[in-house]
């Protein structure tokens, strides 16, 4: 070459030994490099500026058509949607934020508003589209009178949706030529316009909105002929002063609503409204309250048990009766429904009234059995039948056969079975076959007893197989009235055997029902508050006072025996053989009962185990059993329990009912729990007489909590005070003795009130009790940051929770306790439990014991001033 390169840039120097980038080839670079950018931003200085967004008309036209498809469907679908014919500044700007359109609004707007008159129609976006929908409207209107008979009439006569074969068939008819787009298809224009109408492209049919909006409206008010749009038209291109006083007068409104009024009653108006009107649903018939209730229970008795009457009243009001039919889901008119249970306009119904035939089974079954045995249990026993075992249809039918009893027994089957399935096709040995246990129809047969007893004893009641009474039943003498002095609205009198029946019913023996309902803590015997509490659980009625005396006679208690002689005999001879044998229960039960240590026994091997101790004969295992175990849960299946023959099973906690009638303080020896050497202080000995049926003071009241649950302060937390708030209202009084079976409280509570503020506390309660335990939490307070360390540490050291009273001594002598410390545990101790908890004595806010800087066990005893305390002493 004639020039040849610089010596720098061939050999690159600064490359190998580490010199400077300062060469002349770099320094003629960013010299290239500072020229080319200075000449850019001269070119772009000539030009104009780029900005962000739609600038022009154009540009805003692509972005409509790119985002609805047509420049007509933008227009219907975001500027104008209200179908006003013109769109404003404003409301062209809230369309574009809503398209989310980004640019100078302003001048968008100008481009598109060539005649700036502050308005943009559609003919300013798209003028051949508007002339051709302008021709479009022309012509509907010349052919039908309006846009919506257009479409009714013309377009959419057979359909309620248009596609383009129809609608460019009508076209063709009102001669519409359109816009061809230079096509010479002469339908190219209808075509065209169809595409236009449509909302989005994928659309292949077209509806009455999209085909006029205004006529869309006039449609759902019911304006076929468009009045108000004909109004506006009219003032619109005709002026008042031109017209006479008719012509004004014919195109108000109100002549033209009416002209089109009669109009609109024609034949054509009403094949229109019914092909756009839905049919008229058609409702089934509601279905018969009987047939329902055979539907879904298999039985109107079912019905009637389940639903209707679960509290086995015998009848119902209006009112229950509307309200268990809407529960059954009946859909006919309940005024008609109570004009038929109840014709007679009595006020309620019963189950007569609902199934003549189903009644007239049951009460014959009722009347037959009653009659004969005089309780339930006595016809499954009459005919060797286990109480705790099934019955099927055979041996219902067989057993009914025997007795003499009229109906079918398939029938009363079905009746008396409340979860009866429909179906009795399979054998006698099928679990799924039909069949009821006792306590399935206990219920409903003291009901039926109640009713055919009426105001007269059932002896003097004689009702006929037919189910129409006896002629000797009206001259049948009248019952005897209520003993003197019953008090009471009730005066029906109960006699032990009814007791003894309802006990069965509920609890499913007499041994069980004593337990939990009578006696749960095993003393031995009830007093009169007791029974009346417990009669109240077991739902009897009537004069409690009679039958009080009928068990108790002169004594002021009731043991066991005096209501079930038989069971208690069972449970002693039993007792006695066991304790013979083994020394104590647990042990009976480990060695003996349960040998083998599957921990529960079925009635089978609680026989097998029974024959191999060799009980007295007097002893009826059997029966036994049944006194132990009492009713299966309610919550077992039907199913469970006739896989297993209906017979349930027990366990070593069941055969604490042996203990009835043994006297307490003999009843841990021989259950075999080793009592401690010095067991918990006896409560104060309650006189007989202070004890009386009626509590008529505060100390007798005293005395009877004291009776119930072991100690003044058990008492007052298990009894008066059960949300733990460390006072007592009168509300909580009288539901103490409510539960009780006291009357009287309120004056009661007033003798206890003796500040007079409505509230009493433990010192007002038991001033005793109160300051041994105030003595007690000081010395513990000053011994220990916090109650639940010092229980731990000095009372509960081995984390049994628990505490004896030995225990209980030493601890409140290391802590200093100044009083007697036998005395305060016999203020504490809860009926039946030598030993005390930490919950006995405060109440615990945190059983997790978290780490909290707040005191978190809280006392139930209110702090006092002194004079108060001593106005307490």
């Amino acid at each position: 070459p004639d020039v040849g390169w610089p010596a720098d840039v061939l050999v690159h120097k600064w490359k190998s030994e580490g010199a400077p980038r300062t060469s002349r080839i770099l320094l003629w670079r960013q010299e290239l490099t500072h020229q080319s950018c200075k000449e850019t931003r001269a070119a772009a200085s000539l030009g104009p500026r780029a900005k962000i967004g739609l600038h022009t008309a154009a540009e805003l036209k692509l972005a409509l058509v790119d985002r609805f498809g047509t420049l007509f469907g933008a227009w219907r679908g975001a500027l104008d949607p209200e179908d006003r014919g013109r769109v404003t500044f404003e409301q062209f700007c809230q369309a574009m934020r809503r398209l989310a359109i980004h640019g100078n609004m302003l001048e968008l707007w100008r481009s598109i508003d060539v005649e700036d008159n502050g308005i943009v129609e559609f003919r300013d976006l798209d003028p051949a589209a508007n002339a051709a929908l302008y021709e479009f409207r022309e012509k509907c209107v010349e052919r039908y009178g309006n846009m919506l008979l257009a479409w009714l009439k013309g377009f959419a006569a057979e359909q309620r949706s248009v596609d383009e074969s129809v609608f460019v068939g009508v076209c063709q008819e009102m001669r519409f030529s359109g816009d061809p787009g230079g096509s010479d298809d002469p339908d190219e224009g209808a075509r065209r316009l169809f595409a236009l109408l449509k909302p989005d492209m994928g659309r292949r049919l077209l509806t009455l909105r999209e085909f006029d909006v205004q006529a869309h409206r006039a449609l759902s008010r019911g304006d076929f002929r468009m009045l108000r749009g004909e109004e506006e038209a009219l003032l619109a291109h005709a002026s008042k002063l031109d017209m006479t006083l008719d012509e004004r007068s014919q195109a108000s409104f109100f002549f033209q609503k009416t002209r089109y009024l009669e109009e609109s009653k024609s034949d054509w108006c009403n094949e229109i409204c019914r092909a756009f009107q839905p049919a008229e649903p058609q409702y089934a018939p509601p279905e018969d309250f009987a047939l329902l209730c055979n539907r879904r229970f298999g039985s109107v008795v079912a019905a009637w048990q389940l639903v209707l009457d679960p509290e086995y009243k015998g009848k119902l009001n209006h009112n229950q009766l509307c309200a268990a039919a809407r529960k059954l889901g009946y859909s006919g008119d309940l005024k008609d429904l109570v004009k038929r249970c109840d014709p007679d306009d009595k006020g309620f119904c019963s189950l007569k009234d609902l199934d003549e035939e189903a009644d007239r089974i049951v009460k014959s079954f009722a009347e037959l059995i009653h009659r004969r045995y005089g309780r339930l249990e006595g016809f499954w026993e009459e005919f060797g039948k286990d109480l705790h075992r099934r019955l099927t249809v055979v041996d219902l039918a067989a057993m009914c056969k025997a007795i003499g009893y009229p109906h079918d027994p398939a029938k009363l089957m079905r009746c008396l079975n409340p979860h009866f399935s429909g179906s009795a096709k399979h054998s006698d040995s099928d679990d799924k076959a039909p069949h009821i246990f006792i306590w399935d129809i206990e219920p409903l047969f003291h009901m039926t007893v109640r009713l055919l007893r009426g105001p007269t004893k059932f002896s003097q009641t004689s009702f006929d197989h037919s189910g129409a009474a006896s002629p000797s039943a009206a001259s049948a003498p009248a019952a005897s009235g209520p003993a003197p002095g019953s008090r009471g609205v009730c005066t029906t009198s109960r006699t032990p055997e009814d007791v003894r029946r309802r006990m069965q019913a509920v609890h499913g023996s007499t041994a069980v029902a004593w337990r939990e309902a009578f006696d749960p803590h095993i003393r031995g015997f009830v007093r009169f508050p007791q029974f009346c509490s417990a009669m109240q659980t077991l739902e009897v009625g009537g004069n409690l006072q009679v039958l009080w005396q009928a068990l108790a006679g002169s004594s002021q208690k009731v043991t066991f025996s005096a209501i079930d002689a038989e069971a208690q005999a069972q449970l002693d001879g039993c007792r006695q053989h066991l304790l013979d044998r083994f020394g104590s229960l647990c042990k009976a039960w480990s060695q003996g009962l349960s040998a083998w240590g599957s921990g529960k026994l079925t009635i089978d091997d609680f026989s097998a185990a029974c024959a191999d101790l060799e009980l007295p004969p007097a002893v009826k295992p059997k029966a036994l059993f049944r006194l132990l175990l009492g009713k299966p849960p309610p919550m077992m299946p039907q199913e469970l329990q006739a896989k297993n023959n209906g017979s349930g099973s027990i366990s070593l906690e069941d055969t604490r009912a042996l203990l009835i009638g043994v006297p307490r303080e003999k009843q841990a020896v021989l259950w075999g729990e080793e009592a401690g050497a010095s067991g918990p202080p006896k409560a104060e000995p309650v006189q007989e007489e202070a004890l009386n049926v009626g509590v008529k003071s505060m100390a007798q009241f005293k005395q009877l909590l004291v009776a119930n649950f072991g100690s003044p302060f058990a008492a007052w937390r298990q009894a008066l005070d059960l949300d733990q708030n460390g006072v007592v209202t009168l509300q909580d009084f009288c539901n103490a003795g409510r539960r009780l079976g006291v009357s009287g409280a309120k004056a009661l509570f007033r003798e206890l009130d003796t500040r007079g503020v409505g509230q009493a506390r433990l010192w007002e309660f038991d001033t005793e009790t109160a300051e041994a335990l105030d003595a007690f939490q000081r010395a513990m307070g000053a011994a220990f940051e916090h109650p639940r360390e010092g229980w731990q540490r000095v009372f509960d050291p081995s984390a049994t929770c628990r505490c004896g009273v030995d225990a209980f001594v030493r601890g409140c002598k290391e802590i200093g306790y100044p009083g007697d410390a036998h005395r305060l545990f016999g203020f504490l101790v809860s009926q039946g439990r030598p030993f005390l908890t930490f919950d006995d004595i405060w109440l615990d806010i945190n059983r997790n014991e978290f780490k909290t800087s707040v005191r978190d066990a809280k006392t139930l005893l209110k702090p006092v001033r002194a004079g108060q305390r001593q106005a307490a002493l």
